[in-house]
Parts: structure tokens; sequence; C-alpha cells
């Protein structure tokens, strides 16, 4: 009853990498949400996206330290063996329920955009040290996470570059502004 998600993945033309998901961790306390968006299309990308969602479900319910530690984790197991070299953009968020304060990593990902109750809007970039590349682009990669306090009223709007690279017929690409 604290929270409203709403989603959807729509292929525009074959099976494609988008995924989403969100789960409650610590025992409810807080919620954990992902978006994300693996190279490539066909059944190459779907099953990579399907391993990406299993493990970061995984990681995210047993590894102790955070979203930045469930991040390096999913960035280790993914990477290895990845003879297709495949590669996964992705932010993850965890949103403490009782205070609103949410802690995000992104992974190559376009950011996630904030819209207070008053109406304004903010690109919750990070800092320049947060983050990092997506993930299976560098091994070892230590992503960092940063934090912004959610309010009463406040809207996170995560999406797949799906939606802003799309074209329409006229060849115009839909861009995030108009996002």
């Amino acid at each position: 009853t604290r929270f409203d998600i709403a989603g959807l993945v729509q292929p525009a033309r074959e099976v494609g990498g988008d995924l989403y998901d969100f789960f409650l961790v610590d025992g409810g306390r807080r919620l954990c949400f992902l978006v994300g968006d693996v190279s490539g299309k066909g059944i190459p990308a779907g099953i990579f996206m399907t391993m990406t969602r299993t493990l970061c479900k995984s990681f995210a319910l047993r590894e102790p330290g955070g979203p930045e530690r469930v991040v390096d984790a999913l960035n280790a197991d993914l990477a290895r063996e990845n003879s297709e070299w495949m590669f996964v953009t992705l932010v993850l968020c965890v949103i403490d329920l009782v205070d609103g304060r949410i802690e995000i990593v992104n992974a190559g990902h376009e950011p996630p955009w904030l819209r207070r109750a008053d109406g304004t809007l903010e690109r919750l970039d990070g800092p320049p040290d947060s983050g990092g590349p997506p993930l299976c682009f560098v091994d070892g990669y230590a992503y960092r996470s940063f934090a912004a306090q959610l309010q009463v009223g406040d809207a996170l709007c995560l999406f797949s570059d799906g939606i802003s690279e799309a074209v329409n017929a006229a060849g115009q690409v839909y861009g995030v502004p108009r996002v």
C-alpha cells in the first residue's frame, strides 16, 4: 500500500533483451527494482536477459553490502564464459520503504527520471564517480551507487532505449526529451 509499480515490455519486431523486475528484500522493508537492455536481438538476447534477471534477484536477496555489491557480483557472473560477447545496460534501484531513501547503480543505462509531487522533473545522473560501464564491458569493475530522497507523491520513471531510440515512419527518432 506504500507504492505503485507499473511496467510494460512490448517487443517492436522480434524477441529482444529488454528487461525489468521488482521484488521485496530485507523482509519487505526495501523494494528492489531494475530495468535493463541486453545487446542484440533474438533468442540469444532473450536467454541472456533471463540469466540477468535471475542472477540479479538471487544476488539481491542474499548478497550483503547493498546494490553496488549486487551489480559487482552480477557483472562477474555474466562476464564468465560470455562467448557471444554480449553486454547489458542496467539500472538497479533499492528503495527503503520506511524513509524513502533510494540507492541507485547505473551500469551504462539511460538514467532514471524523478517527477516530484509538485511536478518538477529531475534526471538522476548521480555524481561523476557513480555508476559505470555496461555489464560485461570491464572485468572486475567496482560499481558505485548514489542516493536520492523520495517524498510522498514522487514518481520514478525508468525506461529502456527501446523507447528513446524508437523511429517513426518518417525515420525520426523519438528521443529522450520526448520521453
